[in-house]
């Protein structure tokens, strides 16, 4: 018996892929083959094409080449295509173009919507280009697919179906066809050519568009399309995918044979024309914000000279051109106060008076010399003008100044010296200063009894707070934490307690030591300003100052406690109304900390439709729950999500204690500074009663 010997099949060798990687992307060669698309290496010389599945085998070994060939076109996907449009005033040169446009895109077998349009007596050009945008919305909507604006005089030299693509929004020639990476496109008007625009169909192409409306409606005087799109690209929040077009792509009559271009550019020569009576945008090289990195760079050469006068020149063209920058002012003030002429910053300090944005920031400066130099009485003269100008952004940061200053004050009054005041550092930014980072002097000088004094990064202890990174080589560090698990800390710091054990871990990683002694100082604010309210409300809501703009509404029920404090006064109107809360739902983490400290439950909360958020990832929300006895934070409830915030809008169990209090004793006797008797004795004996003290 003679065995039939099996055909053999093809056996094709892959190496199969790591398991958790992604596949490679492909593309398909001109022989029909998959091949991968990465960088040279033994994978992609080795790989080949995963074979055909086993009824596709069959299917071409049975199956005629016609009835294939159907079954291919059928199950392929569509070709993407362009439908070229524009528009044409009937009778003369325009009708007659139109006609050839149409009879190129039918011998070119391209798509097409070439309409004629009619406009009032005595419409000007201007009012007819404008009509251009309105026109290529409309068959944007109409079709709802890919097109093409062409000015009708344009003649096609060939199909462009082949520039239609979903990776872009909308494809452009730079103005005057040129070639972006060689060209400095600060110098021109405009950045975009109007007459050639594949607009896809997508949400940022037809937002463009939108802006392009709303700029017509509320734009005033003579102006072309041209215009209207430069301005809708300067505003759009759309920021749609542009494709940049090759000046290969098009030819005029003037230039050499190109047989790869696709347009032969017509000009119906009425641009010149027209030009300079018309709404033109300036030049960026002309723009304040242009002009300014060029003198600024004048204003470093003139300053490595020596040559101050000619500094405060630059600075004041600087202001000419914008006289909103009250950087450069700041700036030109601090140059002048180095004259030995004083009346070189006198001059300067009121020159700018009657300039409402500029002179509130003269007084500012005028407050600060005040302050260095001690003159209180002076200073608070000053703070009373500033106030009175309402400029917010001054008035905040002044206030900041002065209470950094108040610890000075005190601290002369009793004739303190610099060497028995703790230098400490806290963060003083959003001004006039936020509750989490304010609470710093007011912990050190309960415990101390002395006003500490503000010293600058590097410099200050690191205490309350993700200030950990700032400290260097010989910084103190007293229970601050890190907002990053990347973050690189400095190994010759002296790390006396940390916020919790994850950030012993980065300290050891960094090469540094670090006891394992736990806890954010605000746990001490129980002992240092102890509760005295019943509550009466239910639920109290704190908001991290990124997420103030958080528009989801809040019950009246639910008490708002504002985060940005300044001062003692305020630091303890907070606490008091936390306290006046059964429980509290907080996006701030020191709220959370603060509410159990005080043994008043907290949800962790957050609020992700906010344009802002917190910086930092999230290692610090871990680090402070396994210092109070879990092991990582809870997931936080985002407040976007509720259409109103009210006491039944997170269930009880949501509300988390401590599992175990923070030691104070231990972090008391870990301070870098001398402690009071008296708030010793008061963390011992809160240690003992708690839990029920911290209730």
């Amino acid at each position: 018996m003679i065995r039939r010997q099996q055909p053999k099949q093809s056996m094709v060798r892959c190496r199969p892929p790591p398991p958790i990687r992604h596949p490679a992307p492909h593309w398909w060669n001109r022989s029909g083959k998959a091949e991968i698309m990465t960088e040279a290496s033994t994978l992609t010389t080795s790989f080949r094409p995963t074979p055909a599945s086993f009824p596709k085998r069959i299917a071409k070994r049975i199956l005629p080449e016609t009835i294939l060939r159907l079954v291919r076109q059928k199950t392929e996907p569509s070709r993407q295509r362009i439908t070229i449009v524009s528009f044409y005033t009937e009778g003369g040169y325009y009708e007659q173009k139109a006609n050839e446009l149409r009879a190129r895109c039918d011998a070119l077998g391209m798509r097409h919507d070439i309409q004629p349009i009619t406009f009032a007596e005595g419409t000007s050009w201007s009012e007819i280009c404008r009509a251009k945008v309105r026109f290529y919305r409309k068959m944007l909507l109409k079709h709802r697919s890919t097109v093409m604006w062409v000015d009708v005089d344009t003649k096609l030299l060939r199909n462009i179906d082949n520039l239609a693509s979903k990776s872009y929004d909308i494809a452009v020639f730079m103005r005057g066809f040129r070639f972006l990476p060689q060209e400095n496109f600060s110098l021109y008007t405009r950045r975009f050519h109007p007459g050639y625009l594949i607009l896809n169909y997508t949400r940022e192409t037809l937002e463009l568009l939108y802006e392009c409306k709303r700029i017509e409606q509320q734009t005033k005087g003579d102006y072309t399309d041209d215009y209207i799109l430069e301005e809708a690209f300067r505003r759009t929040t759309a920021r749609p995918r542009l494709m940049i077009m090759s000046p290969n792509d098009v030819s005029r009559p003037q230039d050499p044979e190109n047989p790869g271009a696709y347009f032969l550019h017509g000009d119906s020569g009425n641009v010149k024309e027209f030009k300079g009576k018309v709404l033109q945008h300036t030049p960026d090289i002309l723009r304040p914000e242009s002009q300014k990195v060029v003198i600024q760079e004048l204003i470093s050469d003139a300053a490595r000279l020596g040559k101050r006068t000619l500094v405060c020149e630059y600075l004041h063209a600087i202001l000419a051109r914008d006289p909103e920058d009250f950087g450069s002012y700041h700036r030109l003030l601090e140059i002048s106060a180095k004259f030995s002429d004083p009346s070189v910053l006198a001059t300067n300090l009121e020159l700018y008076r009657n300039n409402e944005h500029l002179f509130p920031y003269a007084m500012r400066f005028r407050l600060l010399q005040a302050l260095e130099k001690q003159d209180w009485p002076l200073a608070d003269e000053l703070f009373s003008q500033i106030e009175s100008t309402g400029n917010e952004a001054v008035i905040s940061f002044s206030r900041s100044r002065l209470f950094r200053a108040s610890l000075d004050r005190r601290a002369g009054e009793r004739g303190l010296t610099q060497a028995e005041r703790v230098k400490l550092f806290w963060w003083e930014q959003p001004y006039p200063g936020n509750l989490g980072d304010i609470v710093n002097p007011y912990i050190v000088e309960k415990v101390t009894g002395i006003p500490p004094q503000w010293a600058g990064r590097g410099i200050g202890l690191c205490a309350i707070g993700s200030v950990i990174k700032y400290a260097r080589d010989g910084s103190h560090v007293w229970g601050s934490g890190t907002p990053n698990s990347r973050d690189t800390l400095a190994a010759g710091a002296h790390y006396h307690a940390v916020r919790g054990p994850l950030t012993r871990d980065l300290i050891i990683e960094n090469g540094g030591q670090c006891p394992e002694i736990y806890g954010d100082p605000a746990w001490l604010l129980p002992i240092l300003y102890p509760r005295k309210l019943h509550p009466t409300h239910k639920t109290g809501l704190i908001l991290h100052f990124t997420h103030e703009a958080m528009t989801t509404p809040v019950s009246p029920d639910v008490k708002r406690i504002d985060i940005r404090r300044l001062g003692y006064s305020e630091i303890e109107a907070f606490l008091d109304e936390m306290h006046d809360c059964e429980r509290i739902i907080s996006s701030s983490l020191h709220g959370v900390i603060i509410a159990q400290a005080y043994g008043i439950p907290a949800c962790l909360a957050t609020v992700t439709s906010s344009s802002t958020q917190i910086h930092g990832d999230g290692i610090k929300f871990d680090d402070y729950y396994q210092s109070i006895g879990y092991q990582h934070a809870p997931k936080e409830v985002d407040l976007s999500q509720f259409l109103i915030i009210d006491d039944d809008v997170i269930h009880p169990d949501g509300f988390l204690l401590a599992r175990k209090p923070i030691d104070l004793t231990a972090l008391l006797e870990a301070a870098p500074f001398a402690v009071t008797a008296g708030v010793s004795a008061a963390a011992q004996e809160w240690m003992q009663n708690w839990p029920d003290r911290a209730i």
